[in-house]
């Protein structure tokens, strides 16, 4: 793989986590009760590592001689506001999954001497462990009978029932890429 192709390759990975739902966290932290699911410092690693994953990123595009492109937000993400914490936390395990997986793919497509392989095999470390507890914290309270915080029932107009989101979120969060 050459020069340019890495720079690429990188720049896609960093739009991933640009792009993802953990930089869009806190926009929704004031419309959920994070008390109630004991998750708040969970989601303040998650975001803080979304941060500097994008800062480990750019660094390694500009060692390579490249420029970090600019990102737009993924607009799915935009409306999240007056849902449950246990539809954010499925939205969360779905994203860390797609990250898992285009980080595996990508720490194969650079030679292991390479300073972005270890960076990127860092960065998938922290993917997974993310990806681990959030599978635990929705083990726990994602499929519970009632609320699991937030003010999805509180009877606002924008909160559905059993914390389905109306508008585009709910209706492409099938996995597609963002």
């Amino acid at each position: 793989m050459d020069r340019e192709m890495r720079v690429d390759r990188l720049n896609e990975l960093r739009a991933l986590e640009m792009r993802g739902l953990a930089w869009r966290l806190r926009e929704c932290q004031s419309f959920l009760d994070w008390d109630k699911l004991r998750v708040a410092a969970l989601f303040d690693r998650i975001v803080a590592a979304g941060r500097d994953h994008e800062r480990q990123l750019s660094e390694e595009i500009v060692s390579l001689g490249g420029v970090p492109r600019p990102t737009a937000p993924d607009m799915r993400y935009a409306g999240l506001h007056y849902v449950e914490a246990r539809y954010l936390l499925k939205l969360l395990v779905e994203e860390k999954r797609r990250l898992v997986a285009a980080h595996q793919q990508a720490a194969g497509d650079f030679p292991t001497t390479c300073t972005a392989a270890a960076t990127i095999g860092g960065i998938l470390a922290q993917h997974r462990q993310h990806l681990e507890e959030l599978e635990t914290l929705t083990a726990r309270f994602g499929d519970a009978g009632g609320s699991v915080g937030g003010n999805a029932g509180s009877g606002s107009a924008a909160a559905g029932s059993g914390g389905a989101v109306t508008g585009s979120v709910a209706a492409t969060s099938s996995g597609d890429e963002p």
